[in-house]
């Protein structure tokens, strides 16, 4: 076993016929793996069921997450996100001048890899600091993207939103 791409999720817009999403990127255990719905239009997202799709390719490289398993697939107003997501414990214990395996050795830093992988990820998703700002006097970048759920600003300091300005 190893893991071959830094990929741990995927997301694909829905059409009104594919009900075949692949991933390219390994789970160990089904558990791993988390399928979500995003509506839009809303932003709402719905984490799916295991009961309500099928998956094909734990422990692999890739799979392939069918859904619906019944009814109309999902058309152009809702998307499918499917990631891999890991405990972040080492709940391997290795003793001294026990037996040697293999096997549970290269799982475990398999999984050391995923969970690198899965914060790198996470971080890499979220407001954060240009490399050279100082906390305190820089700037958040957002990359781009709209900043969602903000509550009213309470101090002159505080980020606004669109209807704060408005009035």
């Amino acid at each position: 076993m190893t893991v071959n791409t830094t990929s741990v999720q995927v997301t694909y817009l829905g059409d009104g016929v594919a009900t075949q999403f692949t991933f390219n990127f390994k789970t160990i255990t089904a558990d791993q793996l988390v399928v979500e719905l995003t509506t839009l239009a809303t932003g709402v997202i719905t984490v799916l069921n295991d009961s309500q799709y099928s998956v094909t390719g734990i422990g692999g490289d890739s799979g392939v997450v069918t859904y619906p398993l019944v009814g109309s697939p999902i058309t152009s107003a809702t998307s499918i996100t499917i990631r891999r997501a890991v405990e972040l414990t080492q709940d391997t214990h290795f003793s001294n001048q026990s037996t040697y395996y293999a096997d549970v050795v290269e799982k475990s830093f398999d999984l050391a890899a995923m969970q690198v992988q899965q914060v790198e990820n996470n971080v890499a998703r979220a407001l954060v600091l240009g490399d050279t700002d100082i906390n305190g006097s820089g700037a958040y970048r957002a990359n781009g993207n709209r900043i969602t759920g903000l509550g009213a600003p309470t101090t002159s300091s505080d980020a606004v939103r669109l209807t704060d300005v408005q009035g």
